[in-house]
């Protein structure tokens, strides 16, 4: 058994721990610089093996296929486990050990292991009492003084010698590690040592505990070495890619190298544990040991280049490296361990510390670290060497606003003319009339190049399907009659996080002397739109509503889940989604005003295109004072010309409001009246100011009191009028302009119910979700999934105050949205004669949103996952799309890209959404 002398702290698991987190950490991301140095300095030492005719190069150089990639990524990963096996010949793998622990794996089929453990304890030797004879000074002017000068007052001091107790408690420090390669059945010793190192403590005044422990720690660390020894076969390495299992991707993603690299993340543990541990017993043997070395006397270190590294990814001639080739490199490896590991212990022979052991081990633990390192970055590079050629082949790093911007044009070649996706940019107008504004979804960005989105739509032209209906309140519901559209949006989500998607807006805007009102809300049934969120918009409104996204989990991901549950928890969480899937169903509903208004006061089409101030006088009744339509509409006979009936309105709405004018005249008259009896009465009761009625009344009318003294009479009658009257207009906080631009209009499409092949009187929409399910369901589709989509708080909204004015911008909080939504269902209600007059000109927009979800970047998903991003956003689109226009996929394609897709293996996408 070797004597060493390792006398220190032996650092515990715990301890090291930060450490290799730290290490591993900076390994993480592939270093292109110093992978390059590496293979730079690598290729110049083997110059002096290869012929000098010979010149491998980095693949990048050469012209190659893809497939090579998979060959060069075999020759790194046979060249790692050559390189790991030779290391650790040097600390006690031989040949003969080699095969042994061979046997153990290929025929035993055991696990083999190798085991390092480190242990550090102290042993009180004795316990001496003395004592130490200090100095000390006294203020006593006797014998040998000392005279000092503080800010020129002289004062003497007296030095005095003084005994006090000491403690010395003797010390041995003992060390033992050993290096063992065992089985479940046998263990080999690999190395072993022990030592110790007297050390003394002192405490002084007070006693300590003698039997204190000093670096009482333990170190033990096990690595795994059975994957390595099966990928040894003789002295040959045998790693293989298996290119056609499913689960592998690229040469860099497959099971078999994530196998790979998992041993070299295990390893490389071992290796900086052990490393760090040595280092830092080396620095505390110094700190005790007052015969050793100093502290600048550090270990050895392995120079870059030193000792050569045989994994080196290149090609020659476009392929890789010859298994005479690797043996030569190999070789030269061998070579170098050989002299470096000699050069190191005759340095440091003459060191108490530095034992043979203790050299290799530091040494060798050094270099695997590095081998990792080198294991880990080619592989990488590989990988890296894919992005690097799809950047140089398409001219830049595209990123999920180009795809976005693809698949806009991708769409409409893809699809035949009528189905292909629009833009959601939709003018609120009457056929043949100018729009009173538009509604669009954007992005949140709100960059100057925003778009809107794209969704599959289809018409439902009124009276081919079943009306909808608003709930007002309990005993009001509005029927509306207009045209319905039937959205399918298919959110891309990259790098899926929290169920987290790319932030929308609504944004809604109206005309000048313009105005419409806007819904949101949620289907309830059938026949049935609730009414989340609603407001009036007129004169250059713009409102600026955010739309939340919640993405549910996939059919396959909530079928997957509840497989372990209990039928009665399954048949809870069935019911659960069910409501999810029903609540998903997104509308937005439009309503003109001017023809419904025209409806309600009995006037001809088209009657008050012209009649700003009739339309503004209108506004006004209902909203603000909630005037019923009766007063106001057209009560003569039907054979009237159109200009007299408007006439006969205008009549009536100069009636009512001379009325309303009449009565608030009447209100300030009164207010008047009572301001006067209330000043004459304080005047009658000044006479008996002393009086406890006089006090009472001074107290109980302040406001009155401060007006008779501050004003005179008639500026207090007014001042107290316009205190005590409400004010019956809406406030509206000052905006400023928002600078955007504005969102273009998209036409849709007018198709009938026989070009949509499938729309019948019994469609249900809150079925359509459920259809969804259960189709991705049956192609066990993971990646799509149902998203709800809901109003967010902060409302932004720019209005003008007048015509003279710029917009100013103002946020709605939930009390100014409820408002909105009060006058909103109160304007519905009044021009609908509280549901008695269904909604005759509507746009209802029903909304179906999914989420097709990318765990990765964009680059990544296309270069690590090997994945084609297009196809699988085709495949949604095809489902969603058959679904929404109630046909065959095959029939939503473009005659081009049909008659593509059937002389391809593309064909198999038609197959698979057909279901």
């Amino acid at each position: 058994m070797m004597k060493i002398y390792f006398f220190s702290v032996l650092v515990s698991k715990l301890a090291l721990v930060p450490q290799v987190a730290s290490a591993l950490s900076e390994r993480q991301l592939f270093n292109e610089r110093e992978f390059r140095s590496r293979v730079s300095k690598a290729l110049e030492s083997m110059e002096t093996i290869l012929e000098n005719t010979r010149k491998p190069v980095l693949p990048e150089e050469v012209e190659h296929t893809y497939q090579d990639k998979y060959a060069l990524v075999e020759f790194v990963a046979n060249s790692g486990i050559a390189s790991y096996t030779n290391a650790l010949k040097f600390v006690g793998i031989d040949n003969d050990t080699m095969e042994k622990a061979l046997r153990w794996v290929h025929e035993s089929n055991q696990t083999v292991s190798l085991e390092f453990d480190g242990n550090m304890y102290s042993e009180l030797v004795k316990e001496e009492e003395g004592e130490v004879t200090t100095s000390t000074t006294k203020k006593v002017i006797e014998s040998e003084t000392i005279t000092t000068h503080d800010n020129n007052c002289e004062s003497t001091t007296e030095t005095v010698k003084v005994k006090q107790p000491k403690w010395d408690y003797h010390y041995n420090l003992h060390m033992d590690f050993s290096l063992i390669v065992k089985s479940r059945d046998e263990e080999i010793k690999l190395m072993d040592a022990t030592g110790s190192i007297p050390f003394v403590k002192t405490s002084y005044y007070h006693k300590q505990n003698g039997n204190a422990r000093y670096h009482n720690e333990r170190f033990k660390k096990d690595l795994n070495l059975t994957w390595l020894l099966r990928m040894v076969n003789g002295n040959m390495s045998q790693f293989t890619i298996d290119r056609d299992h499913e689960s592998c991707k690229t040469p860099s993603r497959n099971n078999n190298v994530k196998k790979l690299l998992e041993f070299r993340s295990e390893i490389f543990y071992f290796a900086i544990g052990l490393k760090t541990f040595i280092q830092r017993v080396h620095k505390t043997h110094q700190m005790y040991d007052v015969g050793a070395t100093t502290l600048n006397d550090s270990l050895p270190q392995i120079s870059k280049g030193e000792i050569f590294i045989p994994i080196v990814p290149v090609f020659e001639n476009s392929t890789t490296l010859s298994t005479e080739d690797l043996n030569e490199l190999l070789k030269l490896q061998m070579k170098t361990l050989d002299s470096t590991t000699a050069t190191a212990i005759d340095k440091y022979k003459d060191s108490k510390f530095t034992t043979s052991s203790g050299i290799i081990l530091h040494l060798i633990s050094d270099y695997i670290v590095s081998l990792s390192e080198q294991l880990f970055d080619s592989i990488e590079y590989i990988e890296y060497l894919l992005e690097l050629k799809l950047i140089e082949a398409i001219g830049k790093r595209i990123d999920s606003n180009d795809f976005e911007k693809f698949m806009k044009q991708h769409n409409q070649k893809f699809f035949g003319r009528d189905y292909a996706p629009l833009p959601f940019s939709r003018a609120v107008q009457i056929p043949g009339r100018y729009p009173d504004g538009v509604i669009s979804i954007e992005s949140s960005d709100m960059s100057d190049d925003s778009e809107p989105i794209e969704t599959l739509v289809r018409k439902i032209p009124a009276g081919s399907n079943r009306s909808m209906t608003i709930p007002i309140d309990a005993a009001t519901t509005v029927e509306l009659l207009g045209d319905q559209y039937l959205h399918g949006w298919i959110q891309h989500v990259w790098e899926q996080s929290n169920h987290g998607t790319k932030d929308h807006n609504l944004i809604a805007r109206a005309h000048q002397f313009s105005s419409y009102l806007l819904v949101i809300g949620v289907l309830g049934g059938s026949e049935t739109f609730i009414p989340k969120e609603a407001l009036i918009l007129k004169d250059k409104d713009e409102v600026i509503i955010p739309l939340l996204s919640e993405i549910l989990p996939s059919a396959k991901e909530f079928k997957n889940a509840i497989a372990s549950l209990s039928p009665e928890q399954q048949e809870f969480a069935k019911a659960f989604r069910a409501m999810q899937l029903e609540s998903s169903v997104f509308g937005i509903c439009v309503i003109p005003l001017k023809p419904q208004m025209e409806n309600l006061l009995n006037l001809p089409e088209g009657a008050l295109t012209k009649e700003i101030q009739l339309m503004q006088d209108l506004m006004s009744l209902f909203v603000e004072y909630q005037i019923p339509s009766d007063l106001l509409s057209f009560d003569g006979p039907k054979d009237i010309a159109a200009g007299d009936r408007v006439e006969a309105v205008k009549g009536h709405v100069s009636a009512v409001l001379q009325v309303i004018e009449g009565e608030k005249k009447k209100q300030l008259v009164e207010a008047k009246d009572r301001v006067k009896m209330a000043h004459s009465e304080q005047r009658i009761n000044q006479g008996s100011a002393g009086s406890r009625a006089h006090r009472g009344r001074m107290h109980s009318e302040p406001m009155i009191q401060l007006m008779s003294s501050d004003f005179g009479e008639d500026e207090m009658f007014y001042s107290t009028a316009a205190f005590a009257m409400p004010s019956t207009e809406p406030s509206s906080a000052p905006i400023q302009k928002r600078d955007n631009a504005e969102v273009t209009q998209a036409n849709f499409r007018e198709d009938d119910d026989s070009e949509q092949g499938g729309t019948s009187n019994s469609d249900d929409f809150t079925f359509i979700p459920k259809v969804l399910d259960a189709k991705l369901e049956e192609q066990n589709e993971g990646a799509l999934k149902s998203t709800i989509i809901k109003a967010g708080e902060n409302w932004e909204r720019l209005r003008k105050d007048n015509l003279l004015l710029p917009p100013k911008r103002s946020y709605l909080d939930s009390n100014a949205k409820k408002t909105e939504k009060n006058e909103a269902m109160d304007l519905l209600k009044a021009i609908s004669r509280s549901g008695s007059l269904p909604i005759a000109n509507s746009d209802l927009h029903i909304i179906i949103s999914l989420s097709h979800c990318f765990h990765k970047n964009l680059m990544s998903t296309i270069i690590q996952d090997n994945i084609n991003p297009i196809k699988q956003v085709e495949k949604s689109l095809l489902v969603v799309g058959s679904v929404i226009h109630s046909i065959a996929p095959p029939m939503l394609l473009s005659l081009e890209e049909g008659k593509k897709r059937e002389t391809t293996k593309d064909a198999e996408i038609l197959e698979a959404t057909v279901a």
